[in-house]
């Protein structure tokens, strides 16, 4: 152990001298074992390198917990959580048992412009008077759901003071019963359950919290449900500190955050590249042949039936596929075709590569094919060689290593939350589909000799529309995902988005998209504000699996429309470079934009409406609402 505290201590002091990637910092501690965690949080802490003022501030993550009970020691497993996904941390605990008086006050060290998130701990017995936990045969009633729902939105009155000033994400955890009914076995027969009282009183939770903007609920039920109640509620802690939870249990809730938290700073990974052979399938296909291969039904089929149907599960749900295999195309093509018991279908994936080439060399090809970062991608193949071969050529892809035995595969990707979303609205459920959808425009268009004609072909048709409601989840979605066709990569919640489109100074533009392949669905977002003199593009950004379409021009042609709608000619724009946005970075110029002043971190420019003509491209149908 003291020789691993020493290497760590190494990585430390080299890390002062040169910042770590995000990937390089996440990849030692989210490989970090429950014996050393607590090392490396602690070499952390003592090498103050969370202070250096190199760090960028969209790596730094600001998280203020408060509630009842002690809190402080959930402190060092955030901490953790938060490095392992590359993320610097800051970590605010408010004062003992004063949830309450901290957001009434609004209090500046928990509640501030620079924070990200606002985690509330409490549960019932904090909410309702102690003698209703006196009488179970009272609390566990019609009566007793309804005190507890008037408790929950008082405490939700507190929140909507409290998200008039704040734009970071709040999350409430959910109650949950830490005992055996009071009632035994007669439980079942009651009118109002032990179980369905807690069920009743989440659902008013959930309620609630579905009209706060940027909200959520934190499953800590489903957690400790998981986890086990016995091995989660430490009693003894509980009568020392005022702390219920145990070592273990505080581990997982905060493992179970790290996806708020990716959610929040825009890193949630997209696609899955899947190996084929004896990872879809058992057996090799260029051996066993199509009908060769094992699928079902004995049990080691039925383990890659199920693991399929966890990724379609997935792919339901948004997540883009993609194929990297050392196969020949026509093997697996027969595969696809000719297995009834096959749950994927060809169609479902973006990208394919069968081919003999190095799975980093097809990996780098597939981001460029579908036009995502690397950061995008998650690999699983059962083949260690290969997983150590993508890991060590290209660090910024997250790469699986599954459970030896397969037939925990379909679980532990189930498990897996590396592609979760804090928002799912029509599009991003529709993701996977509509980026498959593109490999056959691309398809199409490699097969066209004439690039004009093939863009007519399309039929293309794009709607431009101000933003609503309705569309408030998708524009948050775009301004946190959208990194290479981005201008600004400027991130926006739904109060902020929606105070915009109420606002008569600012213009929220949405752009979807439809052409004879399907539907694109919602793909752009553009922000005017518009002073006394001038119009200001604030915001403006285009899904990478809808550039190259003349899209972007389509945009911009209406953004020009609707400043000369309020009588203005003029329309200024920043572009902002990152290490992403590099496809953008030629745009505004080549449209007759003209750099007005630039140092390097931010370029101006300006455009005169009256002097220069913006043109939507001839094979583009627009479509105003």
């Amino acid at each position: 152990m003291e020789k691993e505290n020493n290497k760590l201590s190494e990585v430390i002091e080299q890390w002062q001298k040169e910042l770590p990637t995000r990937y390089q910092m996440a990849s030692l501690f989210d490989a970090a074992t429950l014996g050393n965690w607590q090392g490396l949080v602690r070499a952390w802490g003592k090498s103050q390198l969370g202070e250096d003022p190199r760090w960028e501030r969209k790596q730094k993550v600001n998280i203020s917990i408060c509630g009842f009970g002690t809190l402080q020691y959930l402190q060092p497993y955030i901490v953790r959580a938060s490095l392992a996904d590359g993320f610097i941390p800051q970590i605010n605990i408010g004062s003992y048992n004063q949830l309450f008086q901290e957001l009434a006050t609004q209090n500046q060290q928990i509640i501030n412009d620079t924070v990200d998130l606002v985690w509330l701990f409490c549960d019932l017995e904090n909410l309702l008077p102690p003698e209703k936990f006196l009488d179970y045969s009272a609390l566990l009633s019609e009566n007793g759901i309804t005190q507890a729902s008037k408790a929950i939105e008082n405490l939700i009155h507190f929140l909507k003071d409290t998200r008039k000033n704040f734009n970071g994400l709040i999350l409430i955890n959910d109650f949950f019963p830490t005992l055996r009914s009071p009632f035994g076995i007669a439980d079942s027969g009651r009118e109002v359950s032990y179980s369905n009282f807690f069920s009743s009183v989440n659902n008013e939770l959930q309620k609630f919290i579905r009209d706060l903007p940027y909200s959520g609920v934190f499953p800590i039920s489903g957690l400790i449900g998981r986890y086990g109640s016995e091995r989660a509620i430490d009693r003894r802690l509980q009568l020392l500190a005022d702390c219920p939870f145990s070592e273990g249990f505080f581990f997982e809730i905060s493992q179970e955050l790290r996806p708020y938290l990716r959610g929040i700073k825009g890193t949630i990974r997209k696609v899955l590249v899947l190996d084929l052979d004896n990872t879809l399938w058992g057996g090799v296909v260029g051996e066993d042949g199509w009908n060769g291969i094992n699928l079902g039904p004995d049990p080691l089929g039925k383990a890659f039936v199920e693991f399929q149907k966890a990724i379609l599960g997935l792919y339901k749900r948004g997540t883009v596929l993609a194929i990297n295999s050392k196969n020949n195309l026509e093997d697996i093509q027969e595969v696809f075709q000719k297995r009834d018991d096959m749950i994927l279908k060809l169609e479902f994936f973006a990208a394919i590569r069968a081919n003999w080439d190095d799975k980093a060399k097809n990996c780098y090809e597939i981001s460029k094919e579908i036009n995502v970062g690397l950061d995008s991608l998650v690999f699983w193949d059962d083949n260690p060689a290969e997983r150590m071969l993508v890991h060590q050529a290209i660090e910024e892809i997250y790469v699986i290593d599954p459970p030896e035995d397969i037939s925990g595969w379909a679980t532990y990707l189930q498990n897996i939350s590396l592609f979760d979303s804090l928002h799912l609205g029509r599009e991003d459920m529709r993701r996977g589909e509509m980026y498959a959808e593109n490999r056959q425009r691309k398809e199409a268009e490699v097969s066209s000799t004439d690039l004009n004609s093939y863009y007519h072909s399309l039929s293309l048709k794009v709607e431009c529309s101000g933003g609503t409601e309705k569309t408030l989840p998708r524009i948050v979605s775009l301004l946190g995902r959208t990194n290479q066709f981005n201008l600004t990569t400027k991130r926006y919640t739904e109060q902020e988005i929606n105070r915009f489109i109420k606002d008569t100074k600012w213009e929220v533009r949405c752009y979807s998209a439809e052409d004879c392949f399907g539907s694109y669905g919602l793909v752009g977002v553009g922000l005017i504000t518009f002073g006394e003199n001038t119009a200001f593009l604030d915001s403006f950004l285009l899904s990478c699996r809808a550039m190259g379409k003349g899209i972007e021009d389509s945009m911009l042609y209406d953004i020009a429309a609707c400043v000369r709608k309020v009588g203005l000619h003029t329309l200024t724009a920043s572009f902002l470079p990152t290490k992403k946005n590099v496809p953008i970075q030629s745009f505004l110029p080549d449209k007759g934009f003209m750099e007005t002043r630039g140092d390097g971190s931010e370029i101006q420019y300006s455009i005169d409406l009256t002097d220069k003509k913006i043109e939507n491209p001839s094979h583009i149908e627009i479509i105003n609402f």
